[in-house]
């Protein structure tokens, strides 16, 4: 690791700026895995000029409805925080050696976990950098498995451990067990649905 910096910018904050801008275009409710699914449909649904289905409850009625949102509004609402990513990417680059600045250059940088699916943020960020963007194979889970690298092999990385990276590690960890948590509850709730209705 030669250069770090923590941007508390990721999937968590993505859901909830979805949610937020569904709540304010549509007058809805709506829970993190909505948004989840409605962030990672973007692309599809602007490709086939779609709006996204999501089922929420309605803020003044407070009664569970349907509704159909339009993929450019959640993209819109996203461009904030991919500017964000794509200004902290260039200001690390600023400060890269310029030997490893080659091998980037040639190379290009790679975009790790899930939110390097959604929308427009590789492409945002290579607008932004003139550099080519790489996705990694499994995207979503490739954050944790780092991660999980570094905990077992700590001897190995101490040199490069410090308080921000310890924080970097801290927050991916916290969100993935978030993620955990909510798959465990909904599949607790589909279990207990299912039950009542058998």
């Amino acid at each position: 690791i030669v250069k770090s910096k923590l941007i508390k910018i990721g999937g968590n904050k993505f859901d909830d700026l979805i949610k937020g801008v569904v709540r304010k275009e549509y007058n809805l409710h709506i829970g993190s895995k909505s948004a989840e699914a409605l962030k990672m449909q973007i692309d599809e649904l602007k490709n086939t000029s779609q709006t996204g289905v999501v089922y929420g409850r309605n803020v003044a009625s407070g009664l569970p409805v349907e509704c159909n949102v339009d993929p450019y509004i959640l993209e819109n609402c996203l461009k904030d925080s991919f500017n964000t990513i794509t200004d902290n990417v260039k200001e690390l680059l600023e400060s890269t050696p310029p030997e490893i600045g080659a091998n980037i250059y040639k190379q290009g940088i790679y975009i790790t976990g899930g939110g390097s699916l959604v929308s427009n943020l590789c492409q945002n960020v290579a607008n932004g950098t003139g550099l080519k963007v790489n996705t990694s194979e499994n995207a979503e889970s490739s954050v944790i498995f780092g991660i999980a690298e570094i905990i077992r092999n700590k001897k190995e990385y101490s040199e490069y451990l410090n308080e921000e990276i310890g924080e970097m590690i801290f927050w991916s960890v916290a969100e993935y067990l978030d993620l955990l948590i909510n798959e465990k509850k909904l599949k607790n709730l589909s279990s207990s649905v299912s039950t009542s209705f058998s």
